[in-house]
């Protein structure tokens, strides 16, 4: 929805020219692949951050990027906005996907792995024609709806990570 709505939304409320939009959607989309690099090659790679906890930190970073998004007035912040959704989506993507895949049995990894793949073509057949039905009744609308799913997407993933830490422990006692 971002991405569909980010270069209009230039053209909308900053009122620039389609050109100037271009190139500031090209440098927004930047400030979030650096901090995606960034957290990849340093937290991702380096630092011994559990899955679950990666997860409980990058989709709440994901929710509050897209809520600075709705609510910026400033290219500054719309920049930082997207840096802090580059730091989720950094997180989010490799701990999702080694979640997914420990939590399955080891027969249905490729399915689930196919599955994890295929939510980016989901996103990119959902997410812009209803980002575009959102944009027609306020322009910074598609950015507080990315960011309550996401929310909603964070609390269902607590939700689901704490019984399967309960379980996990019941199992443990068990033995």
């Amino acid at each position: 929805m971002m991405q569909q709505s980010l270069g209009f939304f230039f053209i909308d409320f900053y009122h620039l020219s389609p050109v100037d939009a271009a190139r500031q959607v090209g440098f927004a989309m930047m400030c979030s692949a650096a901090a995606s690099l960034t957290i990849q090659f340093t937290v991702v790679q380096k630092a011994r951050i559990s899955k679950e906890a990666m997860i409980s930190l990058a989709l709440p970073l994901l929710a509050l990027a897209y809520f600075l998004l709705f609510l910026q007035s400033t290219f500054e912040v719309l920049y930082l906005a997207m840096a802090i959704m580059g730091l989720g989506m950094g997180m989010a993507y490799p701990a999702l996907a080694a979640a997914a895949t420990t939590y399955c049995a080891p027969q249905q990894q490729s399915s689930i792995t196919g599955l994890i793949t295929a939510t980016t073509a989901m996103g990119y057949i959902v997410g812009p024609p209803l980002a575009a039905l959102i944009y027609q009744q306020d322009i910074a609308l598609p950015f507080a709806v990315a960011s309550a799913l996401i929310a909603f997407t964070a609390c269902i993933s607590f939700i689901t990570l704490r019984h399967v830490k309960q379980q996990s422990q019941a199992e443990t006692q068990a033995l």
